[in-house]
């Protein structure tokens, strides 16, 4: 059984002072849209990163399950490490950082020192609850620790925002809507959240394990949609999922202060170990055009690729006028030619 080594990070950032968006954010004391709050929980199914579909929602870049612990190839991140005298901080837009375009950079890192502000420190559950005060805010509430988004093992609740917060620090809840030791997971205290491609995760106050599997491995990960079947990923069912062993996992445990880029499509899975709270930043890295303007979540495929896999169900509709045989064939010839025309050589 393999061991599954941790996302490195930077070993030395000096040279990243803040983020856009959150360093400003965090210094005001104010929340904002892709902000989530957790209790000690899992989070469900599988989730495609933000390529298309992050099922556990804009704020909580939460995907499914759990990790494969020990199982399958894993493998190592490259560091987050910006060098001495590049001039670059992580002020600058994603581009310069190296987190933008086809440059083949484009794979998770974590990142730490960052000067995130009072925030860390200063967003106790005391403070949480008076800062945003009793304002009613919509809530998943399991009875279970992993919130499975395909069969939806979770009610939604309504709660004022300071007895949430209370409440998703305990550990037995002496009011409840389930039971004694149900979780709660919140999207996000703001109106206006955009799920939208590539993600800094930002983790302010707790501790979590994120899991992550590269968009290749998509062909193991059991898709319905865009979610993975496979719910418990640290252990799962091998005589169900048999491929599921050749998903290269990618572990990290973020502290709070540190900093999480999750790129576009890549699947992850979240395990909060404690009460904490999460900040998420999106930006859309394709042009304007090739996303669904009436996508609020960001939760589509690019327009592009929504046109296509339509354009293939059509073709599949068609092959299915002609006998197994022949069906067959035809099948694994348009397989092939995909492949031939679609697929990177140099995907690593």
């Amino acid at each position: 059984m393999r061991h599954s080594p941790e996302i490195p990070s930077n070993p030395d950032n000096s040279v990243i002072r803040g983020l856009p968006v959150l360093a400003q954010r965090a210094r005001q004391e104010r929340f904002c849209a892709g902000s989530s709050f957790r209790g000690k929980r899992r989070c469900g199914r599988g989730a495609r990163g933000h390529g298309a579909a992050g099922a556990a929602g804009a704020a909580g870049a939460a995907g499914g399950g759990r990790g494969a612990a020990g199982r399958g190839d894993a493998g190592a991140l490259p560091a987050g490490h910006l060098p001495a005298g590049t001039g670059r901080s992580a002020r600058d837009p994603p581009e310069r950082l190296g987190l933008h375009g086809d440059t083949g950079q484009r794979k998770p890192v974590v990142l730490t020192g960052l000067e995130l502000g009072t925030c860390t420190t200063k967003w106790t559950v005391d403070y949480l609850s008076q800062a945003e005060g009793s304002k009613e805010v919509k809530i998943h509430v399991s009875a279970v620790p992993q919130m499975d988004f395909l069969s939806k093992n979770f009610v939604y609740r309504t709660l004022p925002f300071d007895a949430f917060v209370r409440r998703a620090a305990e550990v037995k809840h002496k009011e409840y809507f389930l039971t004694e030791d149900e979780k709660y997971y919140l999207r996000s205290v703001g109106e206006d959240v955009r799920k939208v491609m590539d993600n800094f995760l930002i983790q302010v106050t707790g501790r979590k394990r994120v899991v992550l599997y590269s968009p290749r491995d998509a062909p193991y990960l059991y898709l319905s949609g865009s979610k993975s079947e496979v719910l418990d990923v640290d252990n799962p069912d091998m005589e169900k999922y048999p491929l599921f062993v050749k998903a290269k996992r990618y572990q990290c445990v973020l502290e709070a202060g540190d900093v999480l880029f999750i790129p576009a499509l890549w699947f992850h899975n979240v395990i909060s170990e404690e009460f904490g709270v999460a900040l998420n930043v999106f930006w859309k890295h394709l042009p304007a055009e090739s996303y669904d303007k009436t996508d609020t979540y960001g939760n589509k495929d690019p327009m592009a690729a929504s046109r296509a896999i339509q354009i293939l169900d059509r073709a599949l509709k068609t092959l299915e006028e002609l006998p197994e045989e022949y069906r067959d064939f035809y099948a694994r010839r348009m397989v092939l030619r995909i492949q031939e025309k679609a697929y990177r050589n140099d995907y690593g």
